[in-house]
């Protein structure tokens, strides 16, 4: 194992792209949600025209696309992130519970997708407790974790289920109930969003203090 402190790596700037990634999708998937209720108001008039339906159509796919880049965007900066945070941990004087590639593999493998991360994320939590000794970890995962990593379930779910009514779609009633559905999912994802913000941030408050202090303890103790 490194020394403690030896070969840590900031994770200020990673942090930080995170952080502007997953609110950029926070503000997008909130244009969307109302979006979404726009149309679903025109779906309920007693008469719509083929221009409102196309109008309609054509926002509310421009939203979904800059949604998806955005998406995209976050979840490479994101994982970047957690990657970098999880590999930190030897140099803060933490033993691994899994190899490296699992903070990045462990979101695309089927079925390990829905609590590697999570067990990741927790790990990055426990072991950087700047109270603790080299080693040692903290047994407390803040709630905040649980519902984001809820949040980020229920959203991807929805988001299945909202992709699979999307294609089965042929009339005014059909899109009526899927606007509520988008609506629904929109929303849930931009408090993901938020919440993803926030364990960046404080995570890496934390793993910040706890490679502070172990490089000044040499020097105390010199």
């Amino acid at each position: 194992m490194e020394p403690a402190a030896e070969g840590y790596v900031p994770l200020s700037s990673r942090s930080t792209w995170a952080q502007r990634a997953l609110l950029a999708v926070a503000a997008l998937n909130c244009a969307a949600a109302v979006s979404a209720y726009f149309a679903y108001r025109l779906y309920q008039d007693s008469l719509v025209t083929q221009d409102e339906l196309d109008a309609t159509d054509i926002r509310e796919g421009l939203i979904a696309l800059l949604a998806f880049v955005a998406l995209v965007v976050a979840a490479v900066f994101f994982i970047r992130w957690i990657h970098r945070a999880y590999r930190n941990l030897p140099s803060l004087g933490a033993r691994l519970r899994f190899e490296g590639w699992w903070a990045i593999g462990g979101w695309f493998i089927p079925i390990w997708g829905l609590f590697r991360p999570k067990q990741i994320a927790n790990d990055i939590w426990r072991k950087s407790d700047p109270s603790t000794e080299p080693d040692e970890a903290s047994d407390h995962v803040p709630a905040l974790f649980q519902w984001w990593w809820a949040f980020f379930l229920v959203g991807t779910f929805l988001e299945n289920a909202g992709l699979r009514a999307d294609l089965n779609a042929n009339d005014l009633e059909a899109y009526s109930n899927l606007a509520v559905l988008d609506m629904v999912t929109d929303s849930i994802d931009a408090v993901g969003a938020v919440l993803a913000v926030l364990v960046v941030r404080r995570a890496t408050a934390r793993m910040e203090a706890r490679a502070a202090r172990l490089r000044a303890e040499p020097v105390a103790s010199a």
